[in-house]
Parts: C-alpha cells; structure tokens; sequence
C-alpha cells in the first residue's frame, strides 16, 4: 500500500476500534485519502525513464518491479503516463485503450472472427460504448472523491467545535460544583452565626 507500516497499524487499530460501521467506513476513508496523499507525492517525485515497451503488459510488469525495489518511476506508453507508485494491470489498459485486459483481448478476438466491415462496426461500435461507461465511471469515482474530502473536511471542523464545545461544556460543569460548595460554605457560615 501507499501508508507506512506505523500508518498502516494505527489504521488496523482504529478500525478495531469503530464501534459502528459509519465510524469504520470513516475510518478506512482517512486512510485512503492519506494513502492517496502518498501516492501523488511519489508520483509527483516519480523519475521519467525512457525506452520502448513493447506491450501493455510488459511495462506494467517493468513499473511493478521498480515500486517492489521501492523506486518512484514513471514511462510515457503511447502518450500516457504510468507511475510505479500506483499503476496496475488493469488501470493501465482502462487508461490507455478504455478496456479492461479482458475487454481488449475480447475485441481483438471479434474483430479478427468478423467476417464483413459490417459486422466490425457493430464491434467497434458496442466496444466504443463499452469506453464510454468506463471514462463515466472514473468521471463518478472522481466526484465521489472530491465529495469524500469535503465530508472528511466537514467532520475536521465538526469534531473541532465539538471538543471546543466539550471542554466548555466541562469549564460550566466546574463553574457550577464551585457555585454549589461555595453556595453551602455560606449556609454552613450562616448557620454558624457569620451573620451575627
């Protein structure tokens, strides 16, 4: 992952802890949000290397290796950018030809089988629409994202004011036990003749 082992165990810890799951889910967003923190700053600080990959799978293969020896790398595959600090298999196809592995595979094997320009179009098309529900579905997954750090920002505050509010709460709390022994050391005096 992009936490650090002392990260990752608080993450474990704190969601040990949770008592419910809206707290867990909380919980796994901080340290999702942190990972992410990482990752672009790895990415961000990430070496360009140059070279000729060959295929897809081949410079995943390369960008794995180089994160497993713990180096920040990046290579330009086809006018894309892959980083080692986060790249996968699957995320380097869906970045660079819109499909997954097995979608890519699939509408090189449909179209080799057509037989007319007809039925190729019709492949390409649905493959075409098939590209379109993914780049939709990273446009939702960004939003989502971005809402996700507003909430995370909004609970900040909210557990802010809230230990503001708390420790006032507390100042009353002894304000008032200080009014009510105080109150009684009068009556205790009066009872005593400190009026006479």
């Amino acid at each position: 992952t992009g936490l650090t082992p002392r990260e990752s165990n608080s993450a474990i810890d704190e969601i040990s802890a949770a008592k419910t799951d809206e707290e867990k889910q909380l919980v796994i967003e901080k340290y999702n949000a942190l990972e992410q923190k990482h990752i672009d700053e790895q990415k961000k600080n990430a070496k360009q290397i140059d070279g000729y990959w060959g295929t897809i799978d081949k410079a995943v293969e390369y960008l794995i290796d180089c994160r497993n020896k713990g180096e920040s790398v990046c290579i330009d595959f086809n006018g894309k950018m892959l980083y080692s600090a986060d790249v996968t298999l699957e995320s380097a196809y869906l970045q660079i030809t819109g499909l997954t592995p097995k979608e890519s595979n699939s509408v090189i094997d449909e179209i080799s089988a057509a037989k007319t320009d007809e039925e190729k179009q019709s492949i390409i098309e649905k493959y075409n629409a098939l590209k379109q529900k993914h780049i939709d579905e990273q446009n939702i997954s960004q939003k989502q994202k971005e809402k996700l750090k507003e909430l995370l920002e909004k609970r900040k505050v909210y557990e802010e004011k809230k230990e503001n509010l708390d420790e006032k709460y507390t100042l009353y709390e002894q304000t008032n036990d200080l009014r009510d022994e105080t109150k009684e050391q009068v009556d205790v005096l009066d009872k005593n003749g400190r009026g006479k």
